[in-house]
Order: structure tokens, then sequence, then C-alpha cells
């Protein structure tokens, strides 16, 4: 075996190596850049969820004080027709 042969023999099958050794790599590096505009994605998404909660909360004390009142009303309003069925 010559000189050259041994280098083809050994260099070959390890320059493959290397290429997907490379290829993997740029793989993951892709993965990766996915995985964080996913993430970011799904980051954006929950505070907009998080700002919508905070809306409701911010109507609850309103919607509260709405129903006091209706339910008032509806209390004056049976005792009215009560006081007019007894007549």
């Amino acid at each position: 075996m010559t000189n050259l042969q041994l280098w083809l023999t050994i260099g070959i099958p390890s320059l493959l190596v290397l290429l997907g050794w490379m290829q993997t790599n740029y793989r993951f590096s892709d993965l990766k850049e996915n995985m964080n505009q996913r993430f970011s994605q799904v980051d954006q998404r929950f505070s907009q969820v998080d700002q919508r909660f905070s809306q409701v909360e911010a109507r609850l004390p309103r919607l509260e004080a709405d129903y006091r009142e209706f339910y008032g009303r509806e209390k004056k309003l049976e005792g009215r027709v009560d006081e007019l069925s007894r007549r």
C-alpha cells in the first residue's frame, strides 16, 4: 500500500465524518433558532392573555356595582308588586 492509498483510506472517511458532524451542528443551531422563535411567540401570547385578565379584573368592581344596583331595583319592584297585589 502506498502513502497516497493510506491517506485516501484514512482521509475520505474522516472527511465524511467531519462533514456529517458539521451538518448535524447546523441542524442543531437551526433547531435552536426555531425554538427560540416559538418560545418568544408563546411568551408574547401569555403577555396578551395576562393583559386581557387585567382588563377583566379592572371591570369586575363596576360589574359588581351594577349587579348590586340592579338587585336593589329588583327588590323595590317586588315590594311594589306585592303591595299592589294586596290591594
